[in-house]
């Protein structure tokens, strides 16, 4: 068994990585968001990739996590609904989850999971930045400064990277612009750090992602 976890900031391209792991044979058990608004959609034309019982807890542990829960308080509330949780999907060889909140409490959810891989997506932060402001207007009526936006998405980038230091799995690094390039390419070496098996699914994946497509447009 293979468990990825994808982390990354929201608007930094874990949807699209995501889908490219979910084309290569990972069960990312995408649920249909089916309550989400157009402009949700619109933000992710190709699906978000989420599952309703991830995104459900990692929110809640932000909320807590935002308010200033200490590490633990956070481990007594979350521990046994995490371990819950992981349960109820580990069931294929190889599947995974992605939030856009889960990097905080990465060593929280690894100890409880079996032969967990991590898959850590980045984006130019300026771009990451700008997209997420576009999101915040389009989705929840919110004008962001662009200096409000470099600041969280900076410190959540910070975050990141010092709780990827504290696991000692398997790595791999992603980014929004290399998978834009040549999405084959980072899809086959995605394959390759999971050892996953090689048929063909550049056809799938080339196809996936949408070139001319730019987040940093307003609906």
């Amino acid at each position: 068994m293979k468990s990825v976890i994808v982390i990354g900031n929201a608007r930094s391209g874990t949807s699209m990585t995501t889908g490219l792991l979910s084309i290569l044979g990972v069960e990312m058990h995408q649920t249909p968001l089916k309550s989400a608004s157009t402009k949700v959609i619109a933000q992710n034309p190709k699906g978000a990739f989420e599952n309703v019982s991830f995104i459900s807890l990692t929110t809640d542990m932000h909320k807590d996590y935002r308010s200033g829960d200490s590490q633990e308080k956070l481990t007594s509330k979350y521990d046994q609904r995490i371990k819950e949780t992981i349960r109820k999907h580990e069931r294929n060889p190889a599947w995974g989850f992605k939030s856009a909140v889960t990097a905080p409490f990465l060593p929280m959810f690894i100890r409880h999971t079996q032969n967990p891989y991590v898959v850590c997506v980045t984006r130019n932060l300026l771009h990451n930045a700008q997209s997420w402001q576009v999101q915040m207007k389009d989705v929840y009526g919110e004008n962001i400064s662009i200096d409000h936006a470099l600041d969280v998405m900076s410190e959540q980038q910070y975050v990141m990277f010092e709780k990827l230091k504290e696991v000692t799995c398997p790595k791999h690094f992603i980014t929004y612009e290399d998978i834009k390039k040549d999405a084959w390419k980072e899809a086959q070496k995605l394959a390759a750090f999971l050892k996953m098996p090689d048929p063909s699914k550049e056809k799938q994946v080339k196809e996936f992602i949408m070139p001319t497509y730019s987040t940093l447009n307003s609906t």
